[in-house]
């Protein structure tokens, strides 16, 4: 597109990923902006990866937050090593990528059937139910109507162009006015924030238990990424149809993808950043905009990581309420589920 469509995709993109990848951080107590940079980083290499070829936007994925809260959280553990499992996740999507372009789909699915990654889902929604209802108990209103807000916006926008993208976005501040009517918000820490500030960029620490208890989360969003992959395929080989130019197969590429996919787990675990995954959120966008560049999505990471650099957004999303993410978590898990 021109350079005023290029910019105004761009920004679409990562108002798209936004609320899933910041929440995210807040869950696991990663830095917001550390994740911001980690996920706009790992886009922009897995699109200059694949040559263009692959269309894809990653943020942070929900199947990893209740292993790595757990190891976070622990004594022998924090986020250090909590990274150090990331790390490990990349070694498992490589592994399956390399699986698949030697063997073959055909070889994936019969180690990890339908009825095994399906089963791994429905685990990590049910085991994150306790977490979603926990910040829920901080002010049960709060929450209930930021849950039934993002349920509304989430049934009721569907269809309708960008809004049907953002029904979290549109939840979060729902509830976040709400909590402002009550006297909920604390603005304290958003006046001494800087206007610019450098992430608080991390090193990992490589621990077995860690490794073990991240690393296998994988099976779930490999799955999902290869979902993923033949949606944004369906989609654009549709348009060229349409235009009458060759379908592009970017299906044929699910091997390259998930290599992708595990170096954008290293980008993230190396840097101090939460586990990720493409998003079929700015799938669908590009579908409702019949765009699918690659330059755009490239703009769009670079708009993430230039974002991680300003010190009042990170202090401001910090301001939500525990209950208002606590709504949001309810939803997000059982939709994992």
């Amino acid at each position: 597109p021109p350079l005023g469509g290029h910019l105004a995709l761009g920004h679409k993109h990562v108002i798209t990923m936004f609320p899933a990848t910041v929440l995210v951080a807040i869950l696991t107590n990663f830095d917001i902006g550390v994740t911001l940079f980690a996920s706009g980083l790992a886009t922009v290499v897995a699109l200059l990866g694949s040559g263009m070829r692959i269309p894809l936007y990653y943020g942070s994925s929900f199947s990893y937050i209740a292993a790595v809260s757990a190891v976070v959280g622990a004594e022998w553990g924090g986020q250090a090593v909590a990274q150090g499992g990331i790390v490990a996740t990349a070694v498992v999507s490589v592994a399956a990528g390399f699986l698949i372009r030697w063997l073959g789909k055909d070889a994936l699915d019969r180690v990890l059937p339908p009825i095994v990654t399906g089963s791994v889902a429905i685990v990590i929604g049910i085991s994150l139910a306790k977490t979603a209802l926990d910040m829920a108990s901080a002010h049960w209103l709060i929450a209930t109507v930021t849950l039934i807000a993002t349920v509304v916006f989430s049934v009721y926008l569907r269809g309708r162009g960008f809004l049907s993208m953002v029904p979290v976005l549109l939840g979060a501040l729902v509830g976040y006015v709400v909590s402002i009517a009550l006297r909920q918000v604390d603005y304290s820490a958003v006046g001494t924030a800087n206007w610019i500030q450098v992430p608080a960029f991390s090193l990992p620490k490589f621990r077995w238990a860690a490794i073990v208890a991240i690393a296998p989360i994988a099976i779930a969003t490999i799955p999902e990424s290869t979902a993923h992959l033949y949606q944004i395929s369906l989609y654009v080989d549709r348009l060229a149809e349409d235009l009458g130019r060759k379908p592009q197969g970017i299906k044929n590429l699910i091997g390259l993808n998930l290599i992708l996919d595990g170096i954008g787990d290293a980008i993230n675990g190396l840097l101090g950043g939460c586990a990720g995954t493409n998003y079929g959120e700015n799938n669908s966008l590009m579908a409702i905009t019949r765009n699918y560049s690659g330059p755009v999505l490239v703009t769009a990471g670079i708009i993430s990581m230039a974002l991680a650099f300003v010190g009042k957004l990170a202090a401001v999303v910090n301001t939500l309420p525990t209950a208002v993410t606590g709504g949001l978590a309810i939803f997000l898990f059982g939709v994992i589920g």
